[in-house]
């Protein structure tokens, strides 16, 4: 059977339930440089920036790369203290690995940190969405590892990051494209 045209499905940010908090995190990254940015962002359950981090990193692949933004957004997580908090992630097969307990060999230095810290915190567990669902720390990865986002991203977002938190926000969707068949 062919697959029909591609339509397109609204995909959105989810927040967490009340008295949770939310961190999305992504990794851009350069198969040529080896280079790259992992983001993380904190959300509470109306989608209030509460704050995040951006950190310039290497690596020898893209899963490396999503791997160490996760273990990016846990550390920033057991680091301030959260509990309550759902670490969430584009890279599904990452995010399976984590909640199934078990490895790829690749990242699994990687996948060990995450875990250690994981079992020093109360409540955290890790969500798949579409990259449409994590568009606001998939844009941070993106201008920083380009070097063009702002340092008072958090406080005083140029017009980009404060489109998407505005979007986010009011349960805009995203667009993402959808294969039916």
């Amino acid at each position: 059977m062919e697959p029909s045209t591609r339509s397109k499905v609204p995909v959105k940010w989810r927040p967490p339930p009340q008295g949770w908090l939310k961190l999305n995190t992504d990794a851009a990254f350069s198969n040529v440089t080896k280079t790259g940015a992992a983001a993380a962002v904190i959300r509470d359950h109306q989608g209030n920036v509460l704050g995040g981090t951006v950190n310039k990193i290497t690596a020898r692949s893209t899963l490396s790369a999503e791997a160490q933004a996760i273990r990016e957004a846990i550390i920033l997580a057991n680091n301030i203290g959260l509990q309550k908090v759902t670490i969430e992630s584009d890279n599904q097969v990452l995010v399976k690995t984590l909640k199934i307990g078990s490895t790829i060999w690749e990242v699994d230095p990687i996948i060990q940190d995450i875990r250690t810290i994981q079992r020093e915190m109360s409540n955290c567990g890790f969500t798949w969405t579409p990259r449409d669902g994590n568009k606001l720390a998939h844009t941070l990865a993106q201008l920083h590892h380009q070097n063009q986002l702002l340092n008072s991203w958090t406080t005083n977002p140029q017009e980009q990051v404060a489109d998407i938190i505005k979007k986010e926000r009011s349960g805009i969707p995203h667009f993402s494209p959808v294969q039916s068949f």
